[in-house]
């Protein structure tokens, strides 16, 4: 059987509890796929929606892109990489 502590976990497996904030979790960061990146563009396309609508990415999104500047970015070719 699987062990994980978040429905990240399922593919973050080395994701343990934070040492210090209840209920979070941390874990090695995944590469994505090159089918699923998106250019920073689409991505403050997609938090501007968040003014007119409440859907539930619309938290994340906010955590993104209410506390400060936002740089696009890859993550270097060691990292491993996801599905």
């Amino acid at each position: 059987m699987l062990s994980h502590n978040s429905n990240c976990g399922l593919c973050h497996v080395s994701e343990e509890s934070h040492p210090t904030i209840v209920g979070a979790f941390v874990s090695d960061a995944l590469r994505p796929a090159p089918v699923y990146e998106v250019s920073l563009a689409e991505v403050q396309r997609s938090r501007r929606a968040c003014d007119r609508v409440e859907a539930p990415e619309c938290t994340m999104l906010r955590a993104l892109f209410d506390y400060g500047p936002v740089l696009q970015g890859s993550f270097n070719e060691s990292v491993r990489a996801g599905f």
